[in-house]
């Protein structure tokens, strides 16, 4: 019986230590820092400064957004589990620093994120960027739907330097 024991024992430790190890691999972010800017465009894109640090994510809803001002969200495990996966199906190798289109009437996205030491910026138009990339921006944008705090943290980004806040007038249509 006693050497039933001591095996039983043995794997409840180990049962245990799987749980705590998978446990802090949700809870550790991957990504260590995040910016996000929108331009606007001559429909009603959504402009938004984002920034992720420190596990919460600060909102500045600018123009064509169901908020306005500042907001932020704290992320929970599971939203940290997903950004996690989302970052790592990334092939950050190939991820290039720009992705444009000739398209007039597109958003802008211009994005700074640090992850394992690495920082880097990317600048895209809309459906231009790598599938993994825009799933991890849309992923980080989409957490305004859910429970975000009105706040007056205001804060900066770089990003914003390449997007500046101007209105976008409608081209007058030709004449003729």
């Amino acid at each position: 019986m006693e050497p039933m024991r001591k095996y039983g024992v043995l794997c409840l430790i180990f049962v245990c230590s799987l749980f705590i190890s998978c446990d802090k691999s949700a809870v550790n972010p991957k990504l260590a820092y995040l910016e996000i800017s929108t331009s606007g465009c001559f429909k009603k894109c959504p402009v938004i400064d984002i920034k992720l640090i420190d596990n919460i994510i600060y909102f500045n809803f600018i123009d064509f957004n169901d908020y306005v001002g500042f907001y932020s969200y704290k992320l929970t495990r599971n939203d940290i589990a997903k950004l996690n996966r989302l970052i790592e199906s990334i092939d950050l190798e190939d991820l290039k620093s720009e992705y444009t289109s000739n398209i007039p009437d597109i958003q802008y996205y211009n994005t700074k994120f640090s992850y394992n030491g690495m920082e880097k910026f990317v600048f895209y138009s809309e459906n231009q960027v790598l599938k993994g990339y825009s799933d991890l921006i849309n992923y980080i944008i989409d957490v305004d739907a859910r429970e975000i705090v009105k706040n007056d943290i205001r804060f900066n980004l770089s990003t914003r330097k390449r997007l500046p806040l101007e209105k976008i007038k409608m081209p007058l249509p030709p004449e003729g």
